[in-house]
């Protein structure tokens, strides 16, 4: 808060990546970075611009994970939101942002991007659940064939099975909830 507070006397205006994405996916987090801001300027007098709102936010998230960054946290937000754009793309449709199944969807798609930034993935032997929803659900699959294919394009990596399965279930529940 010290840096952000001489920074803006000193008028350096420092831009948030990402401020869109950071109000939609740490919500709580950024009402708690708005507060600090009022708090600021009522204790200290000096009023910071609404995108410390989005920084505070990112280190509040940061803070959360023991050995994280602030980069693997950009990356992190960066990648639920091209997943989601895949998924809004390919299926044609709005979400609800304020739906149960939206807001679980962007839950899980950010605990999948930590575990895959943090290398904590694994692959099980079992094929039947894959080939059941890869039959079941086909469009939810193809939807994911293009979050790999974005994957391999942009983190040089690819979805392993037992992801594919787990996104394409929350493919599917998001995008035919009722």
């Amino acid at each position: 808060m010290s840096y952000a507070i001489s920074r803006t006397e000193e008028g350096i205006d420092i831009k948030t990546p990402l401020i869109w994405e950071i109000k939609r996916f740490y919500k709580v987090k950024y009402e708690i970075g708005l507060k600090a801001i009022e708090l600021v300027k009522k204790d200290i007098g000096v009023e910071l611009p609404s995108s410390e709102a989005a920084a505070i936010a990112l280190h509040i998230v940061n803070a959360r994970e023991d050995d994280s960054d602030l980069g693997v946290t950009i990356r992190m937000t960066e990648l639920v939101q091209d997943i989601l754009n895949i998924v809004h793309f390919y299926y044609g449709q709005t979400f609800y942002e304020e739906s149960f199944q939206y807001t679980r969807f962007i839950t899980h798609l950010q605990y999948f991007a930590r575990r895959l930034f943090n290398q904590e993935r694994r692959e099980t032997e079992d094929d039947f659940l894959y080939e059941q929803v890869q039959s079941k659900y086909k469009k939810a699959f193809k939807c994911t064939e293009r979050i790999n294919d974005n994957l391999k394009k942009v983190e040089n990596t690819a979805l392993t099975k037992d992801e594919q399965l787990y996104l394409a279930i929350l493919i599917q529940r998001v995008t035919t909830e009722d």
